[in-house]
């Protein structure tokens, strides 16, 4: 089992193709919004989607897959409360832009230490297991933002509170 996976994370790795933005918007919605709306929240998608980036097909999708994820399991939102995934293309230095995307919620944020040890595996600020976090979920887009995409991944204060999780990907 062991040299399967890493075989499978290999093959994920070594398949960099041209993917488009917007069928990574199509995916995170039709993953998420139904069990969004059984826990009262809602998933809004917005700004430019219309980019290409070079990975893996479904590497994408999976880190903000994971984001989502943590916001609502562990961001303490309330029923009514959204989680906003945005796109968009800025300029940067070379013949290519970069592509920005941010997760943001408005739920309990993140105080200056558990920011700074987010991306560790294992790390999580529940307490009990009944809370149900292996503090694997930020640690994973992590890795697939910046090993496998080639980007960077940064944890932002959300304007009124909250947390940001900000994308930047090679176009």
């Amino acid at each position: 089992v062991k040299h399967f996976k890493r075989v499978a994370v290999d093959a994920l790795a070594s398949a960099h193709d041209r993917q488009a933005l917007a069928g990574t918007a199509d995916d995170l919605g039709a993953l998420l919004r139904d069990t969004m709306a059984s826990r009262g929240l809602t998933l809004q998608i917005s700004g430019s989607w219309d980019a290409w980036y070079e990975g893996p097909p479904g590497a994408l999708s999976q880190a903000l897959l994971q984001l989502v994820r943590n916001a609502m399991d562990h961001a303490g939102m309330a029923a009514g409360d959204a989680v906003e995934v945005s796109a968009a293309t800025e300029p940067a230095a070379g013949d290519h832009g970069v592509i920005v995307l941010r997760v943001t919620d408005h739920g309990s944020g993140m105080d200056a230490m558990a920011k700074s040890r987010a991306f560790e595996r294992y790390f999580s600020r529940v307490v009990t297991q009944e809370e149900g976090a292996s503090g694997l979920g930020l640690f994973l887009a992590h890795e697939l933002v910046t090993r496998t995409l080639g980007g960077s991944c940064e944890l932002l204060d959300t304007p009124g509170g909250g947390l940001t999780v900000q994308l930047t990907l090679p176009m």
